[in-house]
């Protein structure tokens, strides 16, 4: 049987005005701020923390609260220092000087800035590169864009950029990590230069040295073999967060997902599974929720749920539910593979509805399948709205489950919303048709792919054997109405080779073509070292090729083990994908795992990647759950959580407690991005 991690999400962009309202019942009339005054003038305040104003007299400047910096920039330099007039007076001011190969260093002259929100870019355009700024919580990002292969000069020799730095500040490189430390002879070290990564066209990472030279910064980069443009985003590339476990092989991360806003305030809650978690009974399992706020999730969660049962694995699969009840608060819901009542690991799905005080204590429904072994709650989703009757829907996977004469078929179980919370009994389910098929084993809702104004369904069996392929996977669509879902699948594709496992993951994509109907994607992670095929959506429905398809070629990697549509998390408005792989490593890391971010466009997902992420610490499997985290600062984009159940929590020395990790959007230039960057530089204090 076929374990996994399950994702799903949503996102969105929000608008924002101030206003204010009077309260009925004051007596005098007088105008309070609503609720949601609050909440926008609280996005509006967080903004203002991080984004970029033009200063008297020429450039710009933003200030960094959560760091206690500042960063100033001209068309020739940038310059960091504390963002309080009391601290003590230090500064580093930060300019690129050269850019070449050894015996063709070229000098750099002042270019065009332009500036975007907490982001600055500084454009040298005959040397067709960029030098860029991004200010946000974690830390002040350095990056440049590269356009092109320098051809000038040794062309054995790596690629230079030689950064000048000036300040007074005393500058030391670590033996340790090769950061290099800025100290103040009274306030000691101020500030980190550090994280340097490059990835290629491909995606995959280049060799890079970060050196300290006396009055510069040396930045060499072994470019040859390698791809142009060199392609990374810092935005997503340092956690806007992070979650660890604190419990021996708790599988903390194990799934993630964006629970939506279920207490309300405006900002979007994101729920982890931790299906090992023992609290009473041995690998019960729990599920946390953490909630959103102007500086992203909180650090302690605000709310946990129990299994309360050994081995019932509560938490193999979290999602949000919508909203299951119409009251208009975000629901979620939380799958239990091995729960049994009656019969052996049959599994459950709970359902815990939002309200103003946050989720309830004690689950608002369950459902369980009636049968030994079904596994159901494998996989568990919101199926959006099938029926469109202002309720949202779930489903539930039971890749195990037994129908008629097939063994391990597996099923989908539909439960459609109403004003007392889901149907006690599925109002729909459907199954593969073929033995061990694992059908179920993904569930999401498809989103509305034919345009009819009906969510859709899309269900994986990875175990779907056709014409002579085994284990090659299929998918299946089934399109809503206002009866429900068709009992027939209206799409279906196939993974066409031996043990590829399509399906594995599936997910609704957004619209990632701006065309104003959504899309889908599906993971196929044992084809080859794994490959993620998007299908568009049009009036006829998906078409009947993929249109977009990536890879990578590491091995092993497991690439689109995870997958999920994210929103729009770059401001263009139009929404992007995420693709998991556990299994990636570099020269110095084994199975860290890998994140990959691609941006939608009008003319569908660019290729290659906007941005990777990645993990170095050994067997992390970093990106085995990744999902929309929806909007958890308030910012009006999408951001992303990752889980990387291997990740040792080494502040308490406990080995794979495993972790999670949240990446903030950023509003930004595409035409930037689509360039290419080398990327890496954070400078916190």
């Amino acid at each position: 049987m076929l374990r996994s991690c399950l994702v799903c999400m949503t996102v969105g962009v929000v608008a924002f005005t101030l206003a204010s309202t009077a309260t009925p019942g004051t007596g005098t009339g007088a105008a309070v701020p609503s609720s949601d005054w609050t909440s926008q003038a609280s996005k509006a305040i967080a903004r203002a923390e991080y984004e970029f104003t033009a200063v008297p007299g020429g450039g710009w400047s933003a200030p960094n609260r959560t760091q206690g910096l500042r960063l100033t920039a001209d068309e020739s330099f940038a310059q960091v220092s504390p963002r309080k007039e009391g601290a003590e007076r230090w500064s580093l001011s930060l300019g690129l000087r050269a850019v070449g190969r050894e015996g063709a260093m070229t000098a750099v002259a002042p270019g065009t800035v332009k500036v975007e929100g907490n982001r600055i870019e500084n454009r040298r355009e005959a040397l067709g590169l960029s030098e860029w700024y991004v200010n946000m919580r974690s830390g002040i990002e350095q990056g440049f864009t590269i356009d092109r292969r320098q051809a000038a000069g040794d062309m054995d020799s790596p690629l230079v950029l030689d950064v000048a730095y000036e300040g007074g500040l005393e500058a030391h490189q670590e033996e340790s990590d090769g950061a290099i430390l800025f100290s103040e002879k009274s306030a000691g070290t101020v500030l980190r230069y550090e994280n340097l990564a490059v990835a290629d066209a491909d995606g995959n990472p280049v060799d890079a040295e970060l050196t300290l030279l006396p009055g510069a910064l040396r930045i060499a980069v072994r470019d040859e073999g390698h791809p142009y443009p060199l392609i990374i985003d810092p935005t997503l590339v340092v956690p806007g967060w992070i979650g660890l476990g604190d419990q021996f092989a708790e599988f903390f991360g194990a799934s993630v997902a964006g629970a939506g806003d279920v207490n309300g305030d405006g900002f979007a809650e994101v729920i982890v599974g931790a299906y090992r978690f023992d609290n009473g009974f041995f690998d019960e399992g729990r599920a946390f929720v953490f909630s959103g706020s102007p500086t992203g999730p909180s650090p302690i969660p605000a709310w946990t749920a129990d299994g309360n049962q050994t081995g019932a694995w509560f938490g193999y699969s979290v999602a949000s539910a919508g909203d299951v009840n119409g009251d208009g608060y975000a629901d979620v819901i939380v799958g239990a593979r091995l729960y049994d009542n009656f019969h052996i690991d049959e599994g459950r799905a709970y359902v815990y509805l939002g309200s103003s005080v946050g989720l309830g204590a004690v689950p608002a429904w369950t459902a369980e399948p009636d049968q030994n072994r079904a596994a159901f709650g494998s996989s568990v989703a919101s199926a959006g709205d099938v029926n469109r009757d202002g309720y949202g829907d779930v489903i539930v996977g039971a890749p195990d489950f037994d129908f008629a004469f097939n063994t391990d078929e597996g099923r989908a179980f539909l439960y459609l919303g109403s004003a007392a919370g889901p149907a006690t009994l599925a109002d729909w389910s459907a199954g593969s048709g073929l033995y061990s098929s694992a059908y179920g084993f993904s569930v999401a809702s498809a989103g509305d792919v034919n345009g009819d104004g009906y969510s859709d369904l899309i269900v994986g069996a990875p175990l779907y054997d056709n014409l002579g392929f085994p284990d090659e996977g299929r998918v299946f669509v089934y399109a809503g109405s206002a009866s429900g879902p068709s009992r027939d699948p209206v799409w279906t594709a196939d993974g066409n080779k031996t043990l590829a496992r399509f399906g594995y993951a599936v997910a609704g994509a957004g619209d990632v073509s701006g065309d104003g109907i959504a899309d889908v994607i599906i993971g196929a992670p044992y084809d080859d070292t794994g490959r993620v095929f998007v299908y568009h959506g049009s009036l006829a429905g998906l078409s009947p090729s993929s249109d977009f398809s990536a890879k990578t070629n590491k091995n092993p990697a497991e690439f689109g083990a995870s997958v999920a549509g994210v929103g729009d998390v770059n401001g263009d408005g139009i929404a992007d994908v995420a693709i998991g792989a556990p299994r990636v490593g570099d020269q110095t890391t084994t199975a860290g795992g890998l994140v990959r971010v691609y941006y939608g466009s009008r003319t569908g997902l660019g290729n290659p990647p906007a941005f990777s992420a990645t993990e170095s610490q050994n067997n992390a499997l970093l990106g085995g759950s990744v999902a929309g985290a929806g909007d958890v600062n308030g910012d009006g984009l999408g951001d992303i959580i990752a889980g990387a159940i291997g990740l040792d929590n080494l502040g308490l020395q406990v080995t794979n407690s495993g972790g999670a990790q949240v990446y903030m959007g950023f509003r930004t230039r595409q035409t930037a991005l689509a360039s290419g960057a080398l990327h890496g530089i954070r400078f916190t204090d």
